[in-house]
């Protein structure tokens, strides 16, 4: 009788089978982690993005912001939208008067989650504008 030395034993196709799966998982796996360090970066980038906003129309001096001293909070849902107080996303701006017409704003990005706020940008600025130039409010 002749021996058949063609093709693949069952155990053979197994084991390559199981070998094949082990590996898809990783790679999987690999996909998902890069996908939501993907999204951190974005929601930083935007954040930053929000921050500078905030910074420069204070530095053109034609900033928006509330009284002297005080938080002003804006909320922004999920695709950086401002909305309601229902937000994904709190920038808080704070403005402060000092010395010899010295301005000084800070702003903060916060990830806004049901069980943490989470600080993602934060930028500080300081301008002279001169005496008796008028902040635009």
């Amino acid at each position: 009788m002749a021996e058949n030395t063609r093709g693949f034993t069952l155990l053979e196709v197994v084991v390559s089978i199981t070998v094949l799966a082990l590996t898809s998982v990783f790679i999987l796996q690999m996909f998902v982690v890069s996908d939501n360090v993907n999204k951190k970066a974005r929601d930083i980038d935007n954040a930053n993005m929000v921050c500078m906003a905030a910074v420069e129309s204070f530095k053109n001096g034609t900033q928006p912001y509330g009284a002297f001293g005080e938080y002003e909070e804006f909320y922004y849902d999920g695709n950086w939208d401002i909305t309601g107080l229902d937000a994904a996303y709190m920038m808080r701006v704070f403005v402060n008067r000092g010395d010899a017409d010295i301005y000084n704003i800070e702003t903060y990005v916060y990830a806004c989650g049901p069980d943490n706020t989470a600080e993602l940008a934060s930028i500080s600025a300081t301008r002279y504008f001169g005496a008796g130039t008028e902040v635009n409010r």
